[in-house]
């Protein structure tokens, strides 16, 4: 009887376990969809800062995962080789959205790793680096951005990635020795530069 008892509370416990596994990946899909609804909703200028809120809220309860899903939801739905895109009202809080998260994720030491992933799950139609030569020049991101992203393409497992993320780096580091005032960089992201820098330049 000891050991049946002792088995009941061990399946009792694996069972509660798988339970709870369950409850954090249904609640984890609801907030994937949450977010891509919120992302793909109609927005004005009233709604925006509150909207900014919930997003980030959402995807601080997912971590990188969340983060890799935002960028994805955003770059999924702006067309950047449209000239009207950064023009166009219905994509102004996109846009703007997406510059801004670009902008903060990319000091990450994640950023790097993650962000090559997703350009991958886009399932591109064109050409790396015309895509991401649009998607700078559409954002107008700042230039250490710029060269962050490019050095992330880089170093991916993906030939056309590595391809267009060298000619990228290799061009911003061009702009970057004619730039008028020094850049900041990350800490972590000093060593991927030099480490690039010395086997591509």
């Amino acid at each position: 009887f000891f050991f049946q008892a002792e088995d009941g509370i061990r399946d009792a416990q694996e069972s509660r376990g798988l339970g709870d596994v369950y409850k954090r990946q249904n609640l984890n899909n609801a907030v994937f969809i949450q977010i891509r609804q919120l992302i793909n909703g109609h927005v004005n200028k009233k709604m925006m800062k509150n909207l900014k809120a919930e997003i980030l809220s959402l995807v601080n309860l997912l971590g990188p995962e969340g983060e890799k899903y935002m960028f994805t939801c955003l770059l999924e739905c702006l067309n950047f080789k449209d000239p009207k895109v950064t023009a166009a009202s219905k994509d102004q809080f996109k846009i703007q959205f997406l510059s801004q998260q670009l902008n903060h994720y990319s000091t990450t030491p994640q950023f790097i790793d993650y962000f090559p992933c997703i350009l991958e799950n886009l399932n591109l139609q064109q050409d790396a680096f015309d895509y991401v030569s649009e998607i700078f020049k559409s954002l107008k991101l700042q230039l250490n951005v710029q060269i962050i992203i490019s050095a992330s393409l880089a170093q991916s497992h993906n030939t056309a990635l590595i391809s267009a993320g060298t000619a990228l780096f290799k061009q911003k580091l061009q702009e970057y020795r004619s730039f008028d005032k020094p850049l900041e960089f990350p800490d972590h992201f000093i060593h991927t530069v030099l480490y690039l820098s010395l086997i591509h330049i």
